[in-house]
């Protein structure tokens, strides 16, 4: 029996989410990481566009936060946008690190490892621990105080994540059980596996 423990932990180690995924016969999940990692960047960008709302963990607006007193406008005076337009941690023009880290592939700060029984993806900026718990503080700006960094969680799995890795399982198994059965032809179970994931 194969296992693959899927954590998303912080850079200090500790668990935010973990999806068990256990298959017949697997040794190696890198085929695996690889049908799933256009997914996971494609769920980073959706998140990114909807504030976290496709994670189910929405983001706190710039006008429920401090950041509307400091940030908000310093933002708009180095970007030339509108302060009502902003989002939080997205700059125009390619000059931001953060969430582009998360969802561009080939991003210098994008984390992507494959393992044989694990994958690491993420982002190297040194500031998304405190966006991702909610710690911290802004940097100082001139005569500005500086603010906490509001919760906006980055690494969490929404409802449509979970049934994206949960048809890459599936797929995934259906090979490996036709290969084992030394079968070509692989069929899918992805229902199967969502039951098992507890995704509908």
């Amino acid at each position: 029996m194969g296992r693959a423990l899927l954590t998303v932990r912080d850079p200090m180690g500790r668990i935010e989410q973990a999806i068990d995924i256990a298959i017949s016969t697997a040794e190696d999940f890198r085929p695996l990481w690889r049908a799933w990692k256009r997914s996971w960047y494609q769920s980073r960008r959706r998140m990114a566009q909807t504030l976290g709302r496709s994670t189910g963990t929405p983001w706190p607006t710039y006008d429920r936060t401090p950041e509307r007193n400091q940030y908000k406008w310093i933002k708009a005076k180095i970007t030339g946008a509108d302060p009502d337009t902003l989002k939080p941690l997205h700059w125009e023009n390619s000059k931001g690190r953060l969430l582009p880290s998360l969802y561009t592939q080939r991003h210098p700060f994008g984390v992507w490892r494959p393992k044989r029984d694990s994958v690491t993806m993420g982002t190297r900026v040194p500031y998304a621990r405190n966006h991702n718990r909610g710690q911290g503080y802004s940097p100082r700006w001139k005569n500005l105080k500086r603010y906490r960094i509001p919760r906006r969680p980055l690494l969490k799995f929404g409802r449509t994540e979970k049934r994206e890795l949960a048809d890459a399982v599936a797929e995934f198994a259906a090979t490996i059980a036709a290969q084992a059965a030394g079968k070509t032809r692989v069929g899918r179970t992805s229902a199967a596996v969502r039951r098992l994931l507890g995704v509908r």
